[in-house]
């Protein structure tokens, strides 16, 4: 879809994201999560700006720790900025990994600087 439209793909997945949010299920949100960790963050640009931050305000600590994979994965500098103005997570080990993603992400950032 993406090759033949990507603002059709843009669109398709805004609606997707947002349906799938109001469905008050956790771990099919989380899994989707999953799953769109593997898209390429060019694809989605600001609409991925958007999942990182309702996953990080969800209630769920799975819904959670699946945005800060997909946040991991999409190595994105802009993203230490909303990882670092959002709410502490309560969990210590979801808390610990919030930091790591951050310095994971510096890392990248200094290594592409070089």
């Amino acid at each position: 879809l993406y090759k033949e439209s990507p603002n059709l793909f843009s669109e398709t997945f805004q609606k997707c994201w947002l349906k799938l949010y109001l469905l008050n299920n956790a771990s099919v949100l989380a899994d989707f999560i999953s799953i769109i960790s593997a898209i390429e963050y060019d694809w989605l640009s600001d609409k991925a700006d958007v999942l990182v931050l309702a996953g990080c305000a969800h209630s769920d600590t799975y819904v959670n720790e699946a945005t800060l994979r997909a946040i991991e994965a999409w190595e994105q500098p802009s993203h230490i900025e909303y990882l670092s103005n959002i709410r502490q997570f309560e969990s210590s080990w979801l808390e610990e990994y919030r930091m790591e993603v951050i310095r994971h992400i510096e890392g990248c950032d200094e290594l592409s600087s070089s």
